[in-house]
């Protein structure tokens, strides 16, 4: 079994020292459908896990979350950082990644089954698109998002 520093020390020579990715989420404007009071839409793009942003009670399953530009922005992967309940869980189980193409909301990918909450941390991973608006949808009442991260490339895959 490898110890904690040589795991580290793995990781590194796998990405190398100058993996560094602009994380396009920061220089988003976010919106949403609604939000919970002290839990706005820039909470979930701000670069922090200590906030998030949340859908207003009773919102329904129709909350959204979206990001916007100002000039379009390539991107390849959407890193979701879901937050929890006080209870500890989530009822998040589902989420649709959607592009707009300037005409219509077109569906990128989905994550979830529905029953099951999604991963604390989801990767989700498309074809490059060159976008200037993307949002999550079927967001429903309880669903929170510490944190979203949106880049040009893939992460390289793990050891």
């Amino acid at each position: 079994m490898l110890s904690h520093e040589c795991a580290i020390a793995a990781l590194l020579l796998c990405v190398g020292p100058g993996f560094a990715r602009e994380n396009l989420a920061r220089n988003a404007v976010a919106t949403a459908s609604s939000s919970l009071i002290g839990h706005s839409p820039g909470s979930a793009s701000d670069g922090s896990l200590n906030s998030y942003w949340a859908p207003a009670a009773g919102a329904g399953m129709d909350s959204w979350l979206e990001l916007s530009w100002n000039a379009p922005v390539t991107v390849r992967e959407l890193v979701v950082r879901r937050g929890d309940d006080a209870a500890g869980e989530s009822p998040f189980t589902r989420l649709t990644v959607e592009v707009f193409d300037g005409q219509a909301w077109r569906v990128l990918q989905s994550s979830g089954d529905g029953t099951l909450p999604i991963p604390l941390i989801d990767y989700l991973r498309f074809p490059e698109r060159t976008v200037s608006k993307l949002r999550l949808t079927g967001l429903g009442e309880g669903a929170s998002i510490r944190e979203l991260e949106l880049y040009a490339t893939q992460t390289p895959p793990w050891l």
